[in-house]
């Protein structure tokens, strides 16, 4: 019998943003991008979020994304269902901590309420994981009593996520320098002990706030297959063109997203884009 290592079955996914835009866009076409993901190479899409603030708050646009997520499984392609998204999160976060306390408490209700419903209306089998759409950065949770409550917060969701549909659960997170790799490594290594999540750490070529050499520091540690820290790597497949605070980016150049599709992420952790909307045009 041939051996095969476990970590040869990492996942290639591609995270997928949902936009009300996306509504105008013909239903026919939606079967043929998610083939094309497939075609691809990849073998999971993650659905980043399935609400983001009013977005996707009807009926209405809860079945249509339910008829999307559908046609990646139509596809072969495996799906972690994203949860809430608010909209005002990185402002929230900056709340004293003894706001946050309740402001997690709220983001958990609605983030269940999403699961359960999710769970009703897709076979709980194809749901291969959730998606918990707070991403973890470098600079607001080095105050302890901070971390402690983000790190209270996943594992409080991790137990009731995991009572409504027993399955993985996902998180980002992302550096710019704020703090130590290592420390930033004991961080992420606390996180997933606690709250039992995997960790998806961006590469933040695209963000561009680093150097290579910068980035490969942090990415070094955190791919390195004794630490254990990073279960993906997320490559980003785009150039931020404006700053944070009016996001916007545009695709990469053919030749440089192809380079960056040979990528790989080390020791069979997962290998994921960012995301669908700058590898194929979603515009009408």
């Amino acid at each position: 019998m041939l051996l095969v290592p476990a970590y040869s079955y990492a996942d290639r996914a591609i995270f997928y943003q949902p936009q009300v835009r996306d509504l105008a866009l013909d239903i026919n076409r939606w079967p043929a991008i998610f083939q094309s993901v497939r075609a691809r190479g990849m073998d999971t899409v993650i659905v980043q979020w399935t609400a983001h603030g009013d977005a996707f708050s009807n009926p209405q646009s809860q079945k249509w994304l339910k008829n999307r997520l559908e046609d990646a499984l139509n596809a072969g392609l495996k799906l972690i269902v994203g949860l809430n998204a608010d909209p005002e999160v990185f402002v929230r976060l900056e709340q004293p901590v003894g706001v946050l306390e309740d402001y997690f408490r709220r983001q958990r209700y609605l983030d269940v309420e999403l699961a359960k419903h999710w769970s009703s209306v897709l076979p709980v089998e194809k749901i291969s994981g959730w998606y918990i759409t707070l991403e973890i950065d470098d600079r607001r949770w080095r105050d302890e009593a901070a971390f402690r409550e983000l790190s209270d917060h996943l594992q409080t969701e991790s137990v009731e996520l995991r009572k409504i549909n027993d399955k993985p659960i996902y998180v980002s997170s992302f550096f710019a320098g704020h703090t130590d790799p290592d420390q930033y490594a004991g961080m992420l290594k606390q996180i997933k002990k606690q709250a039992d999540v995997r960790i998806l750490v961006q590469d933040g070529a695209g963000t561009g706030k680093l150097t290579l050499r910068e980035r490969n520091l942090y990415l070094g540690i955190l791919g390195d297959c004794k630490m254990s820290v990073a279960d993906g790597i997320v490559y980003e497949i785009f150039r931020q063109t404006q700053h944070d605070q009016a996001f916007k980016a545009e695709p990469l150049e053919r030749n440089q997203l192809n380079q960056v599709l040979k990528n790989r992420a080390s020791c069979g952790k997962d290998t994921v884009l960012f995301s669908l909307r700058y590898l194929i045009d979603l515009s009408n």
